[in-house]
């Protein structure tokens, strides 16, 4: 089976969502951690009976004989929270810290986060393994430490890129040597050292040079690029996260980017699926892309593309916080994990809210106080007597 909502994100004054089911129906909705106020049997969510934060939602049927299930990631905001844009604009990008992985690999490829940041993983192919970190502040790489890792040798000698279903109970790993992606379950969620092989996919007759990997939100969309095509082939899992139930999407789904880049590395999505970010191993850049069908590859648009060659010359691998006010770029040519902020703070937008009060900022011999710009309709600003309004 497979289900969506409508959105990744909502506000808590939104419509209460209902997901679409497709499959299987008559299953059993639940959601991880707890504070998610969801009905069991329809998945209809009651967005002002809940707290507000990232919640992995599971449908599991009903078959006693044959159960399945598969998960979708719901995020929901708070009222009166203010935003600030840039968020997966990688043109407001500005480099904040690196982090070494060269005691542990010193040919990354590939990283990735687990849901709430506290937990990274790199895949490299001098190790062939994916070395799991903690991080004591989320999404901080700085606070990143070193805990094991786990060996793909047996499937795969030239790791490129890892990916996760959306509870960290399954993981992907894609290479050039078996030119597959290689399907492993977890029995401990995102934990690699309870990771057991399960089957694999092979890719070679679109792409014979793999590099990344990624899937859509609800894991029914797979999406892999490599440096023979320099495309992104789209394929659909009939079951989600399910690699052998996996499809190329065809010819037309194809989406070419040599005309940025004829070594892609990586690929990666924002949260809804309008954005792709890809890996450039000549322009050692990030080029960025609209889709103006979500997940839809054949839709997109070329935007804008930021150089990171200042920091490394073997970019492999990106990834983002789940908000995409931070980018993670991963590289070969100094075996760093670089960390962004992306954000402009001289715009900000509200979420749909309630009535805010005034907000005042004492200030002490402040001078050249001019008139305020670039505020959100209805909100004024003051200076008087050294108080801000």
């Amino acid at each position: 089976p497979a289900f969506t909502y409508a959105s990744a994100t909502y506000c808590e004054t939104d419509s209460d969502p209902t997901p679409t089911i497709t499959g299987t129906s008559g299953g059993t909705f639940s959601a991880t951690p707890s504070g998610l106020s969801i009905n069991a049997s329809t998945g209809a969510i009651d967005l002002g009976a809940s707290t507000m934060g990232t919640y992995a939602v599971k449908y599991v049927t009903s078959s006693s004989i044959c159960a399945d299930s598969t998960t979708f990631n719901v995020t929901l905001t708070a009222t009166n929270t203010v935003y600030v844009n840039g968020a997966y604009d990688i043109s407001t990008a500005t480099f904040v810290q690196d982090f070494s992985v060269s005691s542990q690999e010193t040919t990354p490829q590939g990283i990735v986060f687990n849901n709430d940041g506290t937990k990274m993983f790199v895949i490299g192919q001098t190790g062939d393994d994916v070395n799991e970190y903690n991080l004591s502040t989320a999404f901080d790489v700085s606070t990143a430490s070193y805990v094991h890792n786990f060996s793909v040798a047996a499937q795969e000698i030239h790791p490129k890129d890892i990916s996760f279903n959306n509870d960290g109970t399954k993981m992907f790993v894609i290479g050039h040597q078996g030119d597959d992606v290689n399907e492993y379950s977890l029995s401990t969620a995102f934990d690699v050292s309870t990771a057991s092989y399960v089957q694999n996919f092979a890719v070679g007759s679109q792409e014979t040079y793999p590099d990344g990997l990624s899937f859509n939100n609800d894991g029914t969309k797979m999406y892999v690029i490599g440096t023979s095509g320099d495309d992104v082939n789209e394929y659909n899992l009939s079951t989600a996260f399910d690699v052998s139930s996996a499809s190329f999407a065809g010819n037309s789904e194809r989406f070419s980017v040599v005309s940025q880049d004829n070594a892609p590395r990586e690929i990666t999505f924002n949260n809804d699926g309008t954005k792709m970010f890809i890996i450039g191993g000549v322009g050692h850049d990030i080029n960025e892309y609209n889709l103006t069908t979500a997940f839809d590859v054949s839709t997109a648009g070329y935007v804008q593309n930021l150089s990171v060659s200042s920091q490394d010359i073997g970019p492999s691998g990106i990834a983002f916080n789940n908000d995409g006010t931070k980018m993670f770029v991963i590289g070969y040519g100094s075996d760093n994990v670089y960390e962004y902020s992306l954000d402009n703070p001289a715009d900000q937008t509200i979420c749909i809210n309630d009535a805010i009060t005034n907000i005042t900022f004492n200030t002490t011999g402040a001078t050249g106080i001019g008139s305020a710009t670039n505020l959100p309709t209805g909100v004024t600003a003051a200076w008087s007597s050294n108080v801000l309004t």
